[in-house]
């Protein structure tokens, strides 16, 4: 497990998440008044467009959908305001779990970058048990312009011919054919009823995009932004992920929410951020069980003892057949570094006679090694927990602190609900971090709000960030 640090966190925001009585304080009509009240209009018809038509339309849809989500898709789309899968796929709420950043990229496997990335494919998979996968590129996107102007770096290790090879029926043949059905009629759809209807509409967004909102929101398949507040394409730059968190300001870390923000600013001249919470949130539930100090399970220990893996795994494939204190007993001799390592350690021997005329190495395994135990006792994969997930609802530790805090007497699922809302707060707070932002609200140019939509009762509560946070309006 890759640790996540608080301590240039937590500090920073101690004043603004303690201080919750003076940020909600009444104050005079000027100092607590929305700014861009256009804005904050558009959402509020939006809110009430979606209650009227399709919330109140659909009861039992939404009393299902308050219980649990069970969505068939895992979708990566781009956040481009002109390419929401609510729109081109005619997805409904509940259908799709939907993550949302520039370029629609998805990173190889790596817990320290993009954890965030990691932990929505996590959540699909452990807690939604999703059965497809969609990645969906466009055309005129931002992100891959970007990356062909970049400098070369290297090849890969794929050819150009091995990538695109022919193959025969069978390998290239779909799977899950009802999923390929429900996208080509979910396009269809939306090519009938939307895009050739609306042919002003999209070549205008075909020369260019100009939305006026960046919005963060949670990936669950039941809070789709362009539902909930009836965004129409080129209105909002999207970014969703799991618990609408923004992380603070952290390129080595967070590159991926960093760009969104970056591209919003720098390329859209956004005028307005909304981060949105809901009811019932899953990334919200599990900060909600992590200890007070953001450890999970064994932390330090695993994530030492993985270094044993390749020993496990020649242990289990030579002794998988003998008693479990046997094959344990097998690991502790062959330990993964002399046996493994023999490259590493030849090179390290070579290093070591010319700098230092080292003569012997040794490595000492013992019986009943406890380290060997824990190692036995991982997953064959290495996983602990719910690595990425864990690793990811972290940056929302400062809000559980400040619910703790502030709630601790009440009930565990009104604190859930009270963190949903807090770790909204804090995202926004985490905005300030980012020059640009800064640079922005400072400017008077951007306004910083915050939502919360509660599914159960099809009610929307939003409020800003100026130099406090204002008193929320109910929708």
């Amino acid at each position: 497990m890759v640790k996540h640090s608080l301590e240039g966190v937590i500090p920073g925001l101690k004043k603004l998440l303690r201080d919750q009585e003076d940020m909600y304080r009444e104050e005079d009509e000027e100092s607590c008044g929305f700014s861009h009240p256009a804005a904050v209009e558009r959402i509020k018809d939006g809110f009430m467009y979606f209650k009227t038509w399709k919330f109140d339309e659909s009861p039992e849809l939404y009393n299902q959908l308050a219980q649990a989500q069970h969505p068939k898709f895992l979708v990566f789309a781009c956040s481009d305001s002109r390419v929401c899968p609510s729109h081109v796929l005619d997805f409904q709420a509940g259908e799709a779990f939907i993550v949302r950043n520039i370029g629609n990229m998805v990173p190889a496997f790596n817990q320290l970058r993009y954890s965030g990335v990691g932990a929505t494919i996590e959540f699909a998979f452990v807690n939604l048990k999703v059965e497809n996968i969609l990645v969906i590129g466009h055309s005129h996107c931002g992100g891959i312009e970007r990356l062909m102007s970049l400098p070369e770096d290297g090849s890969t290790s794929l050819d150009q011919e091995d990538m695109y090879r022919e193959e025969d029926e069978e390998s290239c043949g779909f799977s899950h054919p009802a999923a390929v059905e429900r996208i080509k009629d979910g396009f269809m759809y939306f090519k009938t009823w939307k895009f050739d209807e609306s042919p002003e509409l999209y070549n205008q967004l075909a020369q260019a995009q100009h939305p006026k909102f960046l919005v963060f929101a949670c990936s669950d398949s039941r809070v789709c932004p362009s539902h909930v507040l009836d965004f129409q394409p080129g209105e909002a730059f999207i970014v969703r992920n799991i618990g609408n968190m923004v992380p603070a300001f952290n390129q080595l870390r967070y590159s991926g929410v960093g760009a969104t923000i970056e591209f919003a600013f720098v390329n859209l001249k956004v005028e307005n951020i909304l981060v949105i919470g809901h009811s019932h949130c899953g990334g919200i539930e599990r900060l909600m069980s992590l200890p007070e100090d953001g450890s999970t399970s064994l932390d330090f220990i695993d994530d030492w003892v993985k270094i044993g893996l390749p020993a496990k795994a020649k242990v289990k494939a030579d002794f998988g057949h003998l008693p479990e204190q046997e094959q344990k007993s097998q690991c502790e001799r062959n330990g993964g570094i002399t046996k493994y390592g023999k490259a590493f350690i030849r090179g390290s021997y070579s290093w070591a006679e010319e700098a230092s005329q080292v003569e012997n190495i040794l490595v000492i395994g013992h019986s009943h090694c406890g380290g060997i135990e824990r190692l036995m006792s991982l997953p064959e994969d290495g996983s602990t927990s719910l690595d990425f997930i864990d690793d990811w609802v972290k940056i929302g530790l400062a809000a559980k602190a400040k619910v703790k805090a502030d709630f601790g007497h009440l009930p565990e699922q009104e604190q859930k609900s009270q963190c949903e809302r807090e770790a909204v707060n804090l995202s926004l707070t985490n905005l300030l971090s980012y020059p640009y932002v800064k640079s922005a609200l400072e400017n008077k140019s951007v306004s910083l709000r915050g939502g919360y939509y509660d599914f159960v009762g099809g009610k929307f509560e939003l409020w800003e960030l100026k130099t406090l946070f204002t008193s929320p309006i109910y929708m």
